[in-house]
């Protein structure tokens, strides 16, 4: 199974979570039904708050056993990480740096109901691929330290992540994908939107960009499957349903050559959650015809694992940053791309650490693919 869809059984877990009424209610009873509370996988477990959330909304009292307590631990959880973001993103600001809340923190700030419905394992922000390097020695100054020591690669890498000695994570995005790396961003940037961080404005993704980031990122291959960007999907989709610009998220979409994932994701949503499409939009999408390259870029998204590796994705990668050159300069280049994903200084050790990534995820000791 394609890890972004759910199954059956989670596909139950989403319906309660998000619909309304009596739909919610049949979902989860049938859910209960199915399910060991004591012996939930990771993502179902995730989406425990939103359930707890909307089933009470709507009026049914709901015994989660010792899952009750999630919602307000994930609100905790939430106010802390919050208390250590302010400083960085002042800290920013005092730089001259703009920044921007980007995933679950901006859906949190801007687009959803109550901030602890949604558990995060990091902060995300992005700053201007021009100031990222400064961003970077900001954070740095702060008291947070890179996870990554290789040089900051800004021309092949969209993200790198930060530490501080509470183990808190932020991870400092100047692409809001690894897709969209070189790409301009002005845009971006001016159509930001406002939201609220513990009482501060701040900038946030602007819904059609965050909806797009949400399901791309949605359909990579995780070990914990990331049926949580159905949730966020639909989040960012309530909260923006009267405002909600479709044709610039179509046109960002076939700019960036990603119309087959979001047609693919779109299309689960209207088809197994009841998600309205203006008709225009689903006429779009199925008319699309995706290129030889977003065909297999779509399916190296799903192929990387611990046992395939993220290497196909990788060669798809240097064809996106590449577009445009010929065949030879293209191939010629792929070894110094690859040495720079993997923080290498030359070229000549990159034989030995490929050996050495294949090697670990032919073991029979490598973990498994999460279904």
């Amino acid at each position: 199974m394609v890890s972004h869809q759910p199954n059956e059984i989670q596909t139950l877990l989403l319906r309660a979570a998000l619909a309304d009424g009596l739909v919610a209610t049949a979902a989860y009873d049938a859910w209960r039904a199915r399910v060991d509370l004591d012996h939930l996988d990771p993502a179902s477990t995730r989406l425990i708050p939103l359930l707890a959330h909307n089933l009470r909304r709507g009026g049914l009292a709901v015994n989660l056993g010792r899952y009750d307590g999630l919602l307000k631990g994930t609100w905790v959880l939430y106010h802390k990480r919050v208390t250590r973001l302010l400083p960085v993103i002042e800290a920013l600001r005092a730089a001259g740096i703009p920044v921007m809340l980007m995933k679950g923190m901006a859906i949190a700030a801007a687009y959803s109901a109550h901030p602890g419905l949604r558990p995060m394992d990091d902060a995300d922000l992005l700053v201007p691929v021009s100031q990222a390097a400064q961003a970077g020695a900001v954070l740095e100054s702060a008291g947070w330290h890179t996870m990554d020591p290789s040089p900051m690669q800004m021309a092949t890498k969209h993200a790198r992540p930060y530490v501080a000695t509470s183990q808190a994570q932020i991870d400092l995005h100047w692409a809001p994908l690894v897709e969209l790396v070189g790409q301009p961003d002005d845009d971006l940037w001016a159509r930001a939107e406002m939201g609220n961080l513990g009482g501060v404005p701040v900038r946030v993704m602007p819904a059609e960009d965050l909806l797009l980031q949400v399901v791309v990122h949605g359909a990579r291959w995780s070990a914990v499957p990331p049926i949580r960007w159905i949730a966020d999907a639909v989040t960012i989709l309530q909260a923006r349903r009267e405002t909600f610009d479709w044709d610039r998220l179509l046109a960002l979409a076939s700019r960036h050559a990603l119309m087959l994932p979001l047609r693919d994701g779109l299309g689960l949503l209207a088809g197994t959650f009841d998600t309205p499409l203006p008709p225009y939009v689903s006429r779009a999408l199925q008319r699309h015809r995706p290129s030889w390259f977003e065909r297999v870029e779509q399916r190296t998204r799903a192929w990387t694992s611990p046992q395939v590796g993220g290497f196909p994705f990788l060669v798809c990668h240097h064809l996106r940053l590449t577009r445009g050159d010929g065949a030879v300069s293209r191939i010629a280049g792929l070894p110094r791309y690859l040495a720079d994903v993997y923080g290498l200084p030359s070229t000549r050790r990159l034989p030995g650490v490929l050996w050495q990534r294949a090697r670990r995820q032919l073991s029979p000791d490598a973990p498994r693919r999460s279904s």
